[in-house]
């Protein structure tokens, strides 16, 4: 008679690791008393959104996955962005954009759109 020996080797579970969301906050204020138009690029898709005075434009998005409130422009990721106004003029920034953001607090960045944008070039 012989006997078998049934060996078992420990099985490791694989961890699946999600990244915790994320979100923040993006808000574009148009300070102006005029209508100011932003226009650009995100992703190699170009975007125009008209600001009424006074008026913001906010969305969230998750800084771990890129995911964007649905229905919602990007508008800090731009590549190249544009704001005209009807008596400002026009002024156009690129990879200085996103620096030019203030960060509210922890989870709220806010862009404001005034006067000394538009002197700045």
């Amino acid at each position: 008679m012989s006997l078998g020996v049934l060996s078992c080797q420990s099985c490791q579970e694989k961890i699946l690791v999600i990244d915790q969301i994320v979100n923040c906050d993006f808000s574009v204020e148009n300070l102006l008393d005029e209508n100011v138009v932003i226009s650009g690029s995100v992703n190699d898709t170009p975007f125009s959104i008209t600001l009424s005075p006074n008026e913001s434009y906010t969305y969230y998005q998750d800084t771990n996955s890129g995911h964007v409130e649905k229905g919602k422009i990007p508008i800090y990721l731009a590549t190249s962005i544009k704001f005209s106004g009807e008596t400002v003029g026009t002024v156009e920034y690129s990879d200085e954009f996103c620096k030019m953001w203030t960060e509210e607090d922890d989870k709220h960045f806010v862009f404001r759109i005034t006067k000394s944008l538009f002197q700045a070039q």
